[in-house]
């Protein structure tokens, strides 16, 4: 065994498919997952390179990310006939873009059962912009209504596990977060006699993150996780969870049937509570090479709106020059509401097409 394990990840992560209607309830929050951990259905407590401290792998190594994320998103009018019966809809806006946003340095040391683990990431990102036209009686533009966010939270955390039983790890994290937003609401006319206008808000986001982690390892077969965390995020417009538990189990069965079944719970307790269900499964085709499954549910309780199922698939190839993990996810939802000052305008078509490839190298 290695005394140091070093992990230098480099992830350009365009943004999921944001609404200005998810983003305007606190950002879009961000976490460094892997292939591994995205084909399983996003596991992030009984898996290594997540989110608990305890569970951690004692070998050095060197990691690459690229994730690749495509978002569309659709905007709906209704169509009343001139006796104002409904007839149907029709596309007011369409959006299908492709946006990056880099992820910075993790530094993994590893010596004696204790890994000390290092990160600077975006925690929540709030950049979107969406132009609506506006026409006239004679369907010609004159003007666009814009929408935009900007803005980023930026987590610098710290994770310490340490193997204090031969079946019982402990971990501890903390992360320091700050940022800032801004959202504006802006009028462009495109001919003369019509002003520009423009609104907008700002503010400064600070906080301080605390988690604490355990992973139990009774055998081979059997593993299992809880994490707690504890956050000081504030601000006066939105809900940030304040707490969150979790728990999660990992199980192999006998070698008749060579694959490991996840599963997890979360629940985010802010102003609301919020839960997220994880579940996965790994089967190894061959030594060299496993195929994974998962689903994961996210529930919006601030706005049920926003709940969305997300369904994983990965594969990954374990080699003796490294390790590859491929993980593809996707999501779809359809809800109404009323984004923008503009009556009628109420059909809102969302999907991402997410593939995460991850290559690790053991150092000597």
């Amino acid at each position: 065994m290695s005394k140091f394990v070093y992990i230098f990840s480099f992830a350009v992560i365009p943004l999921y498919g944001y609404t200005l209607h998810e983003i305007a309830t606190g950002g879009y929050p961000l976490s460094m997952f892997d292939g591994k951990n995205v084909g399983l259905g996003y596991i992030s407590i009984v898996v290594t390179d997540a989110d608990n401290p305890a569970c951690y792998d004692s070998i050095s190594a060197v990691v690459i990310n690229l994730q690749l994320h495509q978002i569309t998103e659709e905007r709906k009018v209704k169509v009343y006939n001139e006796f104002e019966d409904y007839v149907g809809e029709a596309t007011r806006a369409i959006r299908d873009e492709l946006h990056t946003v880099p992820m910075p340095l993790g530094i993994n040391l590893y010596k004696h059962g204790v890994s000390f683990d290092f990160k600077v990431s975006p925690k929540y990102v709030f950049d979107y912009e969406f132009k609506l036209p506006m026409y006239d009686d004679y369907y010609l533009i004159r003007g666009w209504q814009i929408e935009s966010s900007t803005g980023m939270v930026i987590s610098y955390s710290a994770m310490l596990g340490v193997r204090v039983w031969p079946t019982l790890y402990v971990g501890i994290g903390g992360s320091y977060l700050k940022g800032d937003w801004q959202h504006a609401k802006m009028w462009r006319p495109s001919y003369e006699g019509s002003e520009p206008w423009d609104t907008s808000t700002s503010g400064k986001l600070q906080g301080i993150n605390f988690t604490f982690g355990i992973c139990i390892k009774p055998s081979f077969r059997w593993t299992i996780g809880g994490i707690w965390k504890i956050s000081t995020l504030k601000d006066t417009l939105f809900d940030y969870p304040q707490f969150t538990y979790g728990v999660g189990i990992g199980y192999r069965p006998a070698n008749i049937l060579p694959a490991y079944f996840v599963a997890e719970v979360l629940t985010h307790q802010g102003k609301h509570r919020e839960w997220e269900y994880h579940m996965g499964v790994e089967h190894e085709l061959m030594p060299s090479f496993l195929l994974r499954a998962g689903f994961a549910w996210l529930s919006a309780a601030k706005d049920e709106r926003l709940s969305k199922g997300i369904y994983t698939a990965g594969i990954g190839y374990r080699g003796a020059f490294c390790e590859i993990d491929v993980g593809i996810s996707f999501w779809c939802r359809k809800y109404s509401a009323y984004l923008v000052d503009v009556e009628g305008f109420d059909k809102i078509d969302e999907s991402m097409f997410s593939v995460i490839f991850t290559i690790k190298k053991e150092l000597p």
